[in-house]
């Protein structure tokens, strides 16, 4: 797929801002949606390379993201929901969940690509935690190309 091998390259020159805007863009009509499911199974897939304290909490406080789906939860519920994930703050997958958090809630609420940082930041925390930033980037780029093939964008 183009977008991710450029993607890529803005990435291998050392480019980290607003580097997931083309890949959004690519999902079409539904990114938003469709890029934070990304970005969620993104997470849940570099789990294994990372450093986590309990992880049924870490994939307890993914899952529980979709209680909000269908909801208006006001901005101060998501940030304290996202802090109380969060803590302790030294596991990286806890930091990129809030990160998940406040991502989904900037894509539901703001018409702005705020969500775009906030899922950067989500990626930038366990792609830094894992060790093995190659293969947990092109894990995390298998996904977005599963994402888009299972929702008719790839042949």
């Amino acid at each position: 797929m183009k977008v991710v091998a450029e993607a890529r390259d803005t990435l291998d020159k050392g480019h980290n801002l607003a580097w997931t805007l083309p890949l959004v863009q690519a999902l079409g009509p539904a990114s938003r949606r469709l890029s934070i499911q990304w970005v969620r199974r993104s997470i849940q897939r570099l789990l294994p390379l990372t450093d986590f304290d309990n992880l049924t909490a870490v994939t307890s406080a993914i899952d529980e993201l979709r209680n909000y789906e269908g909801c208006s939860p006001t901005q101060e519920e998501v940030w304290q929901r996202s802090y109380e994930i969060s803590w302790p703050r030294w596991y990286a997958a806890r930091i990129a969940v809030c990160h998940l958090y406040r991502a989904w809630w900037y894509s539901q609420f703001q018409t702005n690509n705020q969500f775009v940082l906030e899922q950067e930041a989500a990626l930038r925390c366990m792609l830094e935690a894992s060790g093995q930033p190659s293969e947990a980037r092109e894990l995390m780029f298998a996904e977005f190309e599963e994402v888009a093939r299972e929702n008719g964008l790839l042949a």
